[in-house]
């Protein structure tokens, strides 16, 4: 009888292993089909010979300081998704947990955010399964999928996200890469190709079409309403300067200011570009207001400190201190790159302009 009781238990025994290997299977599949920049490969390797630490340390230093100066929550997004990954690299990942933990907040916090949240509204369950993503790439570490079920689970799947939520997951890709931007072909390629694969689901999306290298020209008519980002603003008045049409760059920064003047990355960027205006008199005294208001909203910032010096020359403060831990170059040097293009300051907060050592490729 005992015999024959456990051989009838057998088919049981075999159906839950069966199953349980299938459910295995199951959330593996979820698992592998995760976008975050945990899977993205966000910055070139430098070959196993190396240490990279000194290398996260200078992105983190920087992204930490232009946090303070961030343009809107999609970007505040974007960088608390770069300095997840960048503090999991360097082994700290109870601060990696903590920016997710932030960027829960910032989306938590959008039904009440204002205009300048227009493009991660647009893009928030995106925004959604990449949190997850990151969330489950950074558990799974020392967590089995097993014990990660119902969190897998949560996750809305790539697949069952439509045209423009799977662009704005390129979206985030790509801007994820142009905020860790290294002078490199291979890199360059990746945020294009990410940023056209964006564009080509939605191909009115101002911000994906300068994330192309798009002219001003091919964005500006996407500037109406919410569709007008402070970055997508900035940059086309910028190219706008650039490109020698200063009456079109003045309006554009005119609007930017008129609807976002609490916004300090919008204020920073005018008090730059004011700075060094062609026959610059007639704009120094907006650069003087801009760069005092963007002081005031962000008076930790050793970036913005950077623009007060450019603006007058004899302004000092501590924060001034941490400019070359931060980027690498001195005030002086700073202040001279600034001097030099009008889109310096765009470079210096991507990265792409810095005094730290970084490998070409």
């Amino acid at each position: 009888m005992a015999s024959g009781a456990a051989g009838a238990g057998l088919p049981l025994v075999g159906a839950c292993s069966a199953r349980a290997v299938g459910d295995r299977a199951f959330l593996e599949q979820i698992y592998k089909e995760l976008e975050s920049p945990f899977v993205w490969g966000l910055l070139p390797s430098l070959g196993t010979h190396r240490s990279d630490s000194s290398r996260w340390d200078s992105h983190i230093r920087r992204l930490m300081d232009i946090l303070m100066v961030a343009d809107s929550p999609w970007t505040q997004v974007v960088i608390h998704l770069n300095l997840s990954w960048l503090f999991y690299k360097r082994g700290d990942s109870r601060t990696s947990r903590s920016h997710l933990a932030e960027l829960d907040v910032v989306l938590g916090t959008l039904q009440w955010a204002g205009s300048e949240a227009g493009l991660l509204r647009r893009g928030e369950e995106a925004a959604r399964h990449v949190l997850g993503a990151a969330w489950a790439h950074l558990a799974h570490v020392t967590t089995p999928l097993a014990q990660m079920r119902d969190e897998l689970l949560d996750i809305t799947p790539v697949r069952k996200l439509g045209p423009d939520q799977r662009a704005a997951l390129y979206g985030l890709q790509a801007s994820c890469v142009y905020f860790l931007c290294v002078q490199g072909e291979k890199m360059g390629k990746k945020m294009v190709s990410a940023a056209k694969k964006a564009s080509g689901l939605q191909p009115d999306e101002a911000e994906w079409l300068l994330l192309m290298g798009k002219r001003p020209d091919a964005a500006a008519a996407c500037l109406d309403g919410d569709a007008m980002t402070p970055h997508a603003a900035v940059y086309t008045a910028t190219r706008h300067v650039y490109c020698g049409e200063g009456l079109a760059a003045r309006v554009l920064l005119r609007r930017a200011l008129d609807l976002w003047p609490g916004n300090v990355y919008v204020q920073l960027n005018a008090a730059y570009l004011y700075a060094g205006w062609p026959r610059a008199e007639p704009a120094r005294p907006a650069a003087e207001r801009c760069s005092i208001e963007a002081l005031r909203l962000a008076p930790n910032c050793a970036l913005v400190h950077a623009v007060r010096r450019l603006v007058r020359p004899e302004h000092n403060s501590p924060c001034l201190g941490r400019v070359s831990k931060v980027y690498g170059m001195s005030v002086d040097e700073i202040v001279n790159k600034m001097r030099g293009s009008c889109f310096a300051l765009e470079g210096i907060m991507c990265g792409f302009i810095s005094g730290h050592k970084e490998k070409k490729v």
